[in-house]
């Protein structure tokens, strides 16, 4: 099962916003509002900041050291979201092996994993990673797994086409950064509004006879087997 980090896992948003106003501020140049963020914001994130202002002579690098100082001061508290612990713990008792590939900072990353005491639950975590689908398609051939295997949780858009074109099943998760609007015309596998239905998916996709993902285009092999599934998007499988 692999997993996204801000606004999926982590509860950052506030938090993260203000390290926005402040790449700005440091800038000079007028911030969007956050509504104007949240509609447009990505795994690509430098796009956004230099189509608002931001000069393009400026990195990924320059802007996360402003972003690091702000979040390591951390005058707005975080947690994880509801359930993301319960969620994590649930899968690996089930016996999946669990990998996080967010575009956050990797030290950053690297940190709030720590902080949270859920780094060791990874088998593989991968930072920095504003491209998406070929940091998955790596992440697929390192852990040896199938992408008809593997469920992509995320909560933006930008989540849900990346894992997609990687080729893996994709969970949108409605309490972060893109509203459920925005989520559901991407057209995910799944859209949920609470994390502890992940294992859910997982044990009736993979783990339940009869219950399988057998051919390479990700097709179900049988709709008795998504019955009670939250927010099931049959187009997406089921011809």
């Amino acid at each position: 099962m692999f997993f996204d980090w801000n606004g999926t896992l982590l509860n950052d948003l506030p938090l993260v916003f203000k390290s926005v106003m402040e790449i700005f501020k440091r800038y000079s140049v007028r911030p969007p509002s956050k509504r104007q963020y949240l509609a447009e914001i990505n795994g690509d994130f430098m796009k956004f900041y230099w189509g608002h202002g931001i000069p393009p002579n400026r990195s990924a690098s320059d802007l996360n050291k402003i972003r690091r100082g702000i979040i390591f001061e951390n005058s707005i508290p975080t947690s994880l979201h509801q359930n993301a612990r319960r969620t994590l713990s649930s899968l690996e008792r089930m016996g999946f092996t669990l990998a996080l590939i967010s575009a956050e900072d990797s030290a950053l990353l690297a940190s709030e994993t720590a902080r949270f005491h859920v780094r060791e639950k990874f088998s593989l975590i991968r930072g920095d990673s504003r491209k998406k689908t070929p940091v998955i398609r790596r992440a697929l051939r390192e852990l040896d797994v199938s992408p008809e295997r593997v469920l992509y949780v995320g909560d933006t858009v930008d989540d849900v086409v990346s894992a997609r074109r990687a080729g893996v099943l994709t969970v949108a998760f409605s309490r972060g950064y893109n509203s459920k609007r925005r989520l559901e015309r991407a057209a995910p596998s799944f859209l949920i509004d609470n994390l502890i239905d992940v294992p859910r998916i997982a044990k009736r996709l993979f783990l339940d006879a009869g219950c399988n993902l057998g051919s390479k285009s990700g097709r179900a092999v049988s709709s008795p087997c998504y019955d009670d599934l939250p927010r099931f998007a049959r187009s997406t499988f089921l011809d």
